[in-house]
Formats: structure tokens, sequence, C-alpha cells
């Protein structure tokens, strides 16, 4: 939409996706079509398989989005290599909002948008292995950072991705959703009553991926749709979509924008 050809945005739509591996390029294409077609701006990718070696930089090219990763790194050892990786996807126009990007790699990535009329959010992309205490241990408690310096700041925080955790299933709660609900941030499947589970296997099946929203702001968000990803990436993880309803104007700019930085959380640990 524009506005005396200005690009005026009403909603932010967000989406989140374990996509089982995006090294493959037809997979990539079908992918962001669907992305396309959906006028996603902003979009969280785990399971990424991508290694550090495979792309030299933070940022790949797209002719639609940027894709900022938070990829293996090979030293770590190979089977970690096979299993990890997440990454965030931003719409092109909101490139020049970001302000600050962090990482861990190969587990969690978190991009501050600084928005037109004093909206700042930090959306973290986060991928939890399954059956790895000591590592989600780590990437939780790098997150949960994250949330409180987001708080000090006065930036919302907006958490999603692959948690690999169904509270119906398990006798133990995640330490991370314990302290988003203390602070104020919810479950979209929760909030939205959503029945369907999003990964499943011949054997098993769960209710593992989430978009987590802080509840002052639940409002402005649309309910969570759960899509099949059956003819979009064949992964056995579904896709959610949520929208934001937020209004911005995007010749507005921060005049107090700084050069973002991007901090590797896997070198200074």
């Amino acid at each position: 939409m524009t506005e005396n050809n200005t690009p005026v945005i009403n909603e932010l739509n967000i989406i989140t996706h374990n996509i089982r591996g995006i090294n493959v390029i037809t997979k990539q294409q079908l992918w962001f079509d669907y992305c396309i077609e959906k006028d996603a701006h902003i979009i969280s990718i785990t399971e990424t398989i991508l290694a550090e070696s495979t792309y030299y930089q933070n940022t790949i090219a797209n002719q639609y989005y940027n894709l900022y990763t938070a990829n293996n790194i090979p030293e770590n050892g190979k089977k970690r290599e096979t299993s990890a990786g997440t990454a965030i996807a931003l719409k092109k126009i909101l490139q020049k909002y970001i302000h600050n990007i962090q990482i861990l790699a190969g587990y969690a990535i978190a991009i501050d948008l600084f928005l037109p009329q004093k909206n700042k959010v930090r959306v973290i992309s986060i991928y939890l292995l399954p059956n790895n205490k000591s590592n989600n241990q780590r990437t939780q408690d790098t997150v949960i950072e994250w949330i409180k310096e987001a708080n000090k700041k006065g930036i919302m925080s907006i958490v999603m991705g692959d948690f690999n955790h169904d509270e119906k299933k398990k006798k133990y709660r995640l330490l991370l959703f314990n302290f988003m609900e203390q602070q104020g941030i919810v479950s979209s499947i929760i909030a939205s009553n959503i029945s369907v589970l999003t990964w499943r296997s011949n054997q098993n099946e769960s209710q593992i991926d989430d978009i987590w929203i802080p509840a002052r702001v639940l409002q402005a968000f649309s309910p969570l749709s759960v899509d099949s990803a059956d003819h979009v990436t064949g992964s056995d993880h579904d896709i959610l979509f949520t929208s934001w309803k937020i209004r911005i104007v995007c010749n507005e700019t921060n005049k107090k924008l700084r050069k973002r930085r991007v901090y590797q959380y896997d070198k200074t640990l």
C-alpha cells in the first residue's frame, strides 16, 4: 500500500517454520514463494542445517528478503552441523530499521527493529535440540538474558521457533517458558486455543512450535493460524502465521538509529 507515493505498512505478517534444511535451492525458492504469497515481513526459520562455512556472511541476498543466519560453526563438530541452525528473514523494506543483531551460533538469533513512532521490538528465533539438556540450557539462558536486556532498554520481545518441548507431554516445564510468562510474554498456541499438533512423524506427534508475544499487545495480533507444509517445504513441521496490526510509514526514519552491530555469542562466552 502507498500513501502519497510513500510505502505504508498497516500490518506486519510474521511466520515461523522448522524447514528441516534450507540448503537446497529449489526448496528455498518454494519457501520464499510461499512467504511472498503470504506477504510475510518477518520470518523465523529453524533447523536450517547450514554450516558457517556454507555462507561466510550472516546476510544472504534474496530478491525480496534479507536472510540473517545463526549458522553452525564447523569446529564445534560434525554432529552439530547436521541438526541445527536458525535464521530470520526480513522483507527488504524493513532492513533500514535494523538496530542490532545478536547471535548464538546454531541455536538463536535476535534482531532489534527500531520502527517509526517509537515502536521497538526484539525479534528472537530459537531452535532447541531434542534431548540435549546442556546445550538447551545454554540456549535458554542466552535468550533469557536477551529478553532482560530488551526490557531494560524498553524494547518488547517476540520469541518464536521450535522449542522441541510439548508441555502436555512433558513432566517438567522449560525455564524459558516460566521466565517469559513472568515477563508477561504469552504463547500464541495457548492464547489462540490451537489444538492442532505442529509436528508429526510416523511414531509421534507434538505441539512444539510457537510464537510468544507480550500480553500487553496481544490484541494487536491476529489469532495464530497453522498451515501444512506438505506442498511447500515438505517438512514434518507445520507453518505458524500471525499478523501484527501496526502502521508504518516507510519514509519515516529514526534519526537516532545507529549503525547496526552484530554480536557472536559463541565467540564471547
